[in-house]
């Protein structure tokens, strides 16, 4: 006979922290209607299907055995009768299934222990099974907390009886009067319903004929020389992910980080006979523990987003937190980062483009051998702009379907983001009750994570030790903006002078579109100048001040990007050096003006480009104009303050 694998565990969904339709969506994989949100839930699929049914009393009504009436009408009950901010809504009970039989008896064994002790108490039961690991079949368990009327009302949770001693004998109090208590509807005792799932695991076994046996008892309980590993909270298994995926990536071996993940190693290789002792420091033990209490309140008493969650969960594929939700917030944010600009040029390209062709159909109609300048044939013309425009509205579905994407992530970031703000300000209020103010939201993540690996800093150490090892991405800053900016005139410039040359329809259509883009970048970068011009007097010597003072706001940025490549920013000499360079290479000809007049457009181009411009105006430019009534406000702040309100 073998030791079976055994586990049951019980949580509670409070509404201050949970969606009860959001959790049972997940489990279940259906798409549920919150009343509470008025929004419809639903995650990522899992790898295989979870088997899932609602078991209920004989005398529940019907719609309690669908899944958003039953939920929605838990969530609603406890709405209005809570006296709590945080009443709860349901039990969990989460099972682990034996592997070495087959589904049906899996699925015959969790509905056999459910309804003798839940549903035959008056619970009504949400049960799904997941199998998406062969090896770790589950059942997770969602119990009501009210029993059901008939009538499809919802009784108290809680009721008064009298109490009785071992004997069966009613307990007096000192008047000699009956003493009365309360019971809660829902409440069990942890240690016998462990006894009752080992008694049905090992009934099922023998009845399989399984060589397997099981025990809800301690390893320490049963005598075994193992000790059994400890339970990561969500914090410490976000944590550790990440570290694997760092090792991962850099090729290393990987070595849990968080202080309970390394007792769990020494766990292991103790079991496993590799050392002959695991040290217990129980003062640490206790110091972390009451950290977990922290971090268990915090998550108590601040609601996270479970919509937005599962976004950045299912981006990362583990639980993420803040550290996750600010690189996110960084990667996809729509003018400070590659992915963000990326999908907004192509949106504006693809809006002038149609532009472009509504100007070329009106100069059609008007005369259609007015097409020929821009390298149509008059004769397919009709054919060729319908090919074109068809296929533009095919790649303008997709852009805005990615666009739709992108901001669904940033959206989630930075929910979760200003959750575990909020979450971090509860954990380190608790842990320097006097200090916690002088902290920024970076480093209250840094203390929290250092926290969860064992180190638990003094206030007077955090800032350096937050300077010296913090992993936390840094804020996005204007910077981030405008050397993009620069870098996508840098590349539209490119198409330009590679079309120019050229008197086909679309290597005219590539200047125009090309040319206009450039100047709604142009226009981006002037309103970022003062940003520009801050940190050029910051990076160069005084000396140099004069040499630049003519260069139009392009130069300056592309000027930046070599500043950038120098290795030692420190040698004047190689700084001098680039900056007279480029002085030289920018003779800032056509930064200045248009690139209508640089470009030397031709006349009969002239008016649809004018035309591209007016339209562009109303697209493009007013997105500036909020920015820079904001820059105008901000122009006195220090540098180290000019980084984007998240």
């Amino acid at each position: 006979m073998e030791n079976g694998y055994y586990m049951l565990r019980v949580s509670h969904i409070n509404r201050s922290s949970r969606n009860i339709i959001a959790c049972a969506s997940y489990r279940s994989d259906e798409k549920l209607f919150s009343e509470r949100t008025q929004e419809n839930i639903q995650f990522r699929k899992h790898s295989v299907k979870p088997e899932s049914m609602i078991l209920t009393p004989a005398h529940a009504p019907e719609w309690t055995k669908d899944r958003a009436s039953l939920w929605n009408a838990v969530d609603k009950i406890e709405s209005q009768n809570a006296k709590t901010k945080a009443p709860r809504l349901a039990t969990e009970v989460l099972i682990s299934l034996p592997n070495d039989i087959d589904r049906d008896v899996q699925t015959e064994l969790a509905k056999d222990f459910v309804e003798e002790e839940f549903v035959s108490k008056g619970m009504i039961a949400d049960v799904c099974i997941h199998r998406d690991d062969l090896n770790n079949p589950h059942a997770h368990i969602l119990l009501t907390i009210r029993p059901i009327n008939e009538d499809g009302t919802w009784g108290n949770k809680t009721k008064t009886r009298t109490r009785y001693d071992e004997n069966g004998v009613a307990v007096l109090n000192e008047n000699g009067n009956k003493v009365r208590e309360q019971i809660r509807f829902a409440e069990m005792d942890l240690n016998v319903l462990r006894k009752k799932w080992e008694e049905k695991l090992n009934e099922y076994a023998v009845r399989e004929q399984s060589n397997r046996v099981y025990d809800a008892r301690s390893f320490k309980d049963q005598g075994r020389k193992e000790m059994a590993q400890i339970h990561l909270t969500r914090e410490e298994y976000r944590l550790e992910k990440r570290e694997q995926k760092r090792c991962e990536k850099a090729g290393i071996e990987y070595k849990p980080i968080t202080f309970y993940g390394q007792l769990n190693q020494d766990i292991i290789d103790y079991n496993e006979g590799l050392i002959n002792d695991v040290i217990i420091d129980e003062k640490q033990i206790k110091r972390q523990n009451a950290f977990n209490k922290a971090v268990e309140y915090a998550n108590s008493v601040v609601q996270i987003n479970q919509k937005a969650q599962t976004v950045l969960d299912n981006r990362y594929k583990h639980s993420t937190g803040y550290i996750e939700a600010k690189e996110t917030i960084n990667n996809t944010h729509d003018k400070a980062s590659t992915y963000g600009r990326k999908i907004n040029n192509n949106i504006l390209k693809a809006e002038l483009k149609t532009k472009y062709y509504e100007e070329l159909i009106d100069k059609y109609k008007a005369d259609k051998h007015s097409v020929k300048e821009y390298g149509f044939n008059p004769d397919t013309f009709v054919e060729t702009i319908n090919e074109k425009i068809t296929k533009l509205n095919n790649e303008k579905s997709n852009f805005f379907k990615q666009k739709e994407v992108q901001q669904t992530i940033y959206q989630s970031a930075k929910s979760i983001y200003l959750d575990n703000i909020s979450i971090n300000n509860e954990i380190v209020e608790i842990m320097y009750p006097r200090n916690f103010e002088k902290f920024n939201n970076d480093e209250k993540a840094f203390i929290v994570n250092e926290a969860l690996k064992g180190n638990f800093i003094e206030t007077a150490y955090v800032e350096k030790a937050f300077r010296d090892s913090a992993d936390i991405p840094d804020n996005l800053k204007k910077r981030d903006q405008y050397l993009k900016a620069s870098k996508d005139i840098f590349f539209a410039d490119r198409v330009i002078k590679n079309n120019q040359n050229e008197i086909s329809d679309n290597a005219i259509e590539n200047v125009l579109i090309n040319k206009i883009f450039i100047d709604s970048k142009i226009e981006e970068l002037k309103e970022l100048e003062v940003f520009i011009n801050d940190e050029l007097a910051r990076t160069l010597p005084l000396h140099h001040a004069k040499l630049i003072d003519d260069l139009d706001v392009y130069s300056k940025s592309q000027l930046l990007t070599k500043i950038d490549s120098i290795e030692n920013k420190d040698d004047i000499k190689s700084v001098d050096t680039v900056v007279r360079n480029h002085i030289s290479d920018h003779s800032n000809v056509y930064h200045s003006k248009s690139y209508q007049e640089h470009y030397g457009t031709a006349n009969s181009h002239k008016g649809i480009v004018n035309n591209l411009l007016n339209s562009l105006t109303m697209y493009a430019n007013n997105e500036y104009i909020e920015s820079n009534s904001n820059n105008k406000k901000k122009k006195k702040k220090k540098w180290n303050e000019r980084s984007y309100n998240r």
